[in-house]
């Protein structure tokens, strides 16, 4: 779909050799074996493209890091000024948290209403039956990341529970989803007693 576009250059990045073949695969049975297409296998923290990209999107990555603030400080410099960064993270519900996550205003009393804090899940093991994820944002510690990676005009275009009608089995993949991994006392809990998934899209520049 990029490829549309007419870029000059598409890099897809992902640790996983599997997903190298899988591009491979796709790419010649589609014949879109493009100079302009390329496939990298790297890690988070092996992503350096200094001033390369124009747009980057990092989709369902940020929350299986250790480092988030550090992977967006690489992607920062691997943009060109201006760039755009489309982010899309998994998330936790700004009602969670003590006493629904409502903290005293900045600057001590206020008449204001009380702020949301920023805060995120760090799950002890697994999260929804799954490993690998680390932190958790609700949408203003998500925020806060970007601003700290020095992103600018940052908008959430997209916030809401992660639905079982996208994250589910298939013919094609007759696997345990999301569905299996919510409790069934309350499906606004995960199995382990954690809040279920929330999916943010983030809109950002480099500054």
């Amino acid at each position: 779909r990029m490829l549309e576009e007419n870029p000059k250059l598409v890099v897809g990045i992902d640790p996983n050799l599997k997903a190298w073949l899988e591009f491979q695969a796709l790419s010649r049975f589609a014949g879109t074996r493009a100079e302009s297409l390329r496939f990298e296998v790297l890690d988070a923290d092996e992503i350096h493209f200094p001033g390369c990209f124009d747009v980057i999107f990092c989709l369902g990555v940020l929350y299986h890091t250790t480092d988030p603030i550090g992977m967006l400080r690489n992607l920062w410099k691997s943009m060109t000024p201006g760039a755009t960064l489309i982010v899309d993270c998994q998330g936790i519900p700004d009602s969670w948290g003590p006493e629904a996550n409502q903290g005293p205003a900045s600057g001590g009393a206020s008449d204001e209403p009380d702020e949301i804090q920023p805060l995120a899940l760090i799950p002890k093991r697994s999260y929804a039956g799954a490993g690998g994820i680390w932190f958790l944002p609700n949408k203003k510690a998500l925020t806060i990341w970007l601003e700290r990676a020095n992103f600018r005009n940052i908008t959430i275009f997209y916030a809401d529970k992660l639905s079982v009608d996208e994250q589910r089995a298939t013919d094609w993949a007759d696997i345990s989803s999301l569905k299996q991994s919510l409790s069934s006392d309350d499906p606004a809990m995960t199995v382990e007693g954690h809040p279920a998934p929330h999916r943010f899209y983030v809109r950002a520049t480099r500054g």
